[in-house]
């Protein structure tokens, strides 16, 4: 499938509310790097203007959340369409994410973007009332790029450092709302190795998304941002309301977690995971899965982090090694005759060494060498 790019053809504005179960999905949307995927699903009626919604695919886009308690709009994140699933009336709408919106650091600047994206809001909803309380029906549209111009003028740090500061002045907006009294908000920070080194974030074959990129049988440590509002009055206290726990999942077989569990008991802190990617003898595309466990509100969504894992240089080599010397010793196990006249050695010999070299190296070549060696007979213990 080809993709347009043609920002001309307009921006597809995706509208969500901050009422349960949605509210809490902000951080499938905010907590990871640029590249990665998320999605989004609509009934048919919540987007009146939309004839084909497969022609949005491609597109631009921006993704924001409307406070329902006061109809007023926040501008969270750029986006790309990536895909459009019709099921019935229900159309699933899959986005690589993009920039997170830039505001401003001053919150008297802030304010005033805030004011500016809503009146262009107006405009672009026209028709449709946007009542405080109640529902608004036109919540996908294509429109102009409405956030244009939206940048923090007063940042000053490393531009590296400017995702997460973006981050930062959404959640101080976010947070204010009753809504996310105690919720924690989360920002994936980066993975790196056992040396300290970044990760780097690898494409992934779909189009537009992207994965850690990872080496099997190796360690890391991921570090994650957390930072909730309690709206206590007062000073002398920066717990949280309730303690719970976040914990980092991985798939079993792929990710074997080390230092897994966190109690959250604090208002904001950094996180650092620790686990190891378990060896392989081939790429494997997974990830791992950040799991807040609380039971005062609905449980948030899990943050799933997509990873690949391959395999290292040295292992390819071990690998293609076991290989070769396995390929021999299945010729010394059928041919063990003729090479025993040619070699002079018997092949009573040729063939026990044929079955110790198939044995050992089969552990190297992975499963379907055990499996072979057992179609003909040789079975063992891995």
């Amino acid at each position: 499938m080809k993709y347009r790019t043609d920002s001309n053809h307009g921006h597809v504005i995706i509208i969500f509310n901050n009422i349960p179960p949605y509210a809490y999905e902000v951080n499938n949307i905010l907590a990871l790097p640029d590249g990665y995927a998320y999605r989004f699903r609509f009934r048919r009626k919540w987007m009146p203007t939309i004839q084909n919604p497969r022609e949005l695919v491609g597109r631009a886009g921006l993704v924001v959340m409307r406070n329902f308690g006061t109809a007023e709009c926040i501008p969270l994140r750029r986006i790309r369409i990536l895909d459009i699933l019709e099921v019935g009336e229900v159309d699933y709408i899959e986005y690589a994410l993009e920039n997170i919106i830039d505001l401003d650091s001053h919150e008297e600047a802030r304010n005033e973007q805030l004011r500016a994206f809503n009146e262009r809001m107006k405009a672009e909803i026209r028709g449709f009332d946007n009542v405080p309380g109640k529902d608004l029906e036109k919540l996908l549209f294509i429109a102009s790029d409405l956030a244009y111009g939206i940048r923090d003028d007063h940042f000053r740090g490393d531009e590296q450092d400017r995702p997460f500061n973006s981050w930062g002045n959404l959640i101080q907006i976010l947070g204010q709302m009753e809504r996310y009294i105690d919720f924690d908000f989360f920002k994936v920070v980066k993975i790196v190795d056992s040396r300290g080194r970044a990760v780097m974030v690898a494409s992934h074959p779909y189009p537009n998304t992207a994965r850690f990129h990872l080496k099997n049988n190796a360690v890391y440590r991921t570090y994650v941002f957390q930072r909730a509002f309690t709206h206590r009055q007062g000073e002398g206290d920066s717990s949280v309301l309730k303690n719970r726990q976040i914990a980092l999942r991985g798939e079993p077989g792929e990710v074997r977690t080390i230092r897994s569990t966190y109690s959250i008991a604090g208002k904001y802190d950094l996180y650092q995971f620790s686990f190891k990617a378990e060896p392989t003898s081939r790429t494997r595309d997974t990830s791992l899965s950040l799991e807040v466990q609380r039971d005062d509100i609905i449980a948030p969504p899990n943050i799933d982090v997509p990873i690949r894992i391959s395999v290292g240089r040295p292992q390819r080599i071990v690998w293609a090694a076991s290989l070769l010397f396995f390929v021999i010793s299945i010729a010394l196990l059928f041919g063990a005759d003729p090479i025993g006249q040619f070699v002079s050695c018997q092949p009573d010999l040729l063939e026990r060494i044929g079955i110790l070299v198939a044995i050992i190296s089969s552990y190297g070549v992975g499963p379907f060498a055990k499996s072979l060696l057992e179609r003909i007979g040789i079975e063992y213990q891995v």
